[in-house]
Parts: structure tokens; C-alpha cells; sequence
């Protein structure tokens, strides 16, 4: 199989996501009576708290199937788990407050409490922060110390015409 862990996989799905709300939430700002960038925007926070929640999960799991690891690596898988999993608890916080910011809002033709929403994007973008440095320590476990990396066996089908 070329996926041995499904968290490569899964992990991109709220890293897409967050920025796309932002973008949706920028918008909605921007243009108070286009309801549906705010609800879209909410949508795609919910699916990127279900999304980290996922990546979670298949981290843990992918974490579980690596064995004894030397001291530097071991120190920064716990820095990346802890970041995933705090930047999940954000994510959710953001995405709970955002779907009743929206179901309290439904029927109105036009944003309010714009103030607030002003702090729900700027959480966001902290939360967005949080998250790129749970991928940095990811991305450091992966290309500089090569965690959960198949390499092919010499004299594979790999290199065959």
C-alpha cells in the first residue's frame, strides 16, 4: 500500500478549509448582505473542525505504528500532537461559536454584530497560526528526520521500465 497512515491524507482537508472561511468571512464582512458568504463560511469552519478531528485521530493512530524513536524526534512528535490538538479545540471552539452566530442570525437579511465578527476572524487567524505550526513540526518529522517514510527496497519495480 503507498498510504501506510491516512494523517498525510486527512491533515490537508482543514488546512484548505480554514483559509477558505477566512476568505468567506472577509467577504461577508465586506459585503454585509451576502448572507451566504457568512453561512458558507460557517459550513467550511465545521468541516474543518470534523476534518482536524480526523487528523487527530489518524495522527494517533499513524503515531502508534512508528515504534521507539530517538529523544529529538520523540520531542517533537509530542510538540506536533500537542499543537494538532490544541489547534483542534480552537478549530471546534471557532466552528460551534460560528453555527450559532449563524442559526441565531437566519432570518436576518443582513450581518450583525459585526464587532464580534471582527474577534471570530481574528481568531481565526490565530487559530490558522496554530495550525501552521503543528504543520511545521510535521513537515520537520517528515523531510528532515524522515518519520513514516517507506523507502522502496533496492532493486524495486520502482526504477523498471
Amino acid at each position: 500500500m503507498s498510504l501506510p497512515n491516512l494523517h498525510p491524507a486527512v491533515v490537508h482537508l482543514p488546512l484548505g478549509l480554514l483559509p477558505a472561511a477566512m476568505l468567506f468571512d472577509l467577504l461577508a464582512l465586506l459585503r454585509p448582505t451576502w448572507t451566504w458568504l457568512e453561512r458558507g463560511a460557517a459550513l467550511l469552519l465545521v468541516l474543518a473542525a470534523l476534518g482536524a478531528a480526523g487528523a487527530v485521530v489518524a495522527g494517533e493512530q499513524a503515531q502508534e505504528g512508528l515504534g521507539p524513536q530517538s529523544q529529538e524526534i520523540g520531542r517533537l512528535l509530542h510538540e506536533h500532537e500537542e499543537l494538532g490538538k490544541k489547534s483542534l479545540m480552537a478549530l471546534g471552539t471557532l466552528a460551534l461559536a460560528r453555527l450559532l452566530m449563524s442559526w441565531r442570525d437566519r432570518d436576518r437579511p443582513r450581518l450583525t454584530a459585526i464587532f464580534l465578527r471582527f474577534l471570530l476572524l481574528t481568531a481565526t487567524g490565530g487559530t490558522l497560526f496554530l495550525m501552521g505550526m503543528a504543520a511545521d513540526r510535521g513537515g520537520d518529522l517528515v523531510y528532515r528526520h524522515g518519520v513514516a517514510v517507506e523507502r522502496p527496497a533496492p532493486g524495486g519495480a520502482e526504477g523498471a521500465p
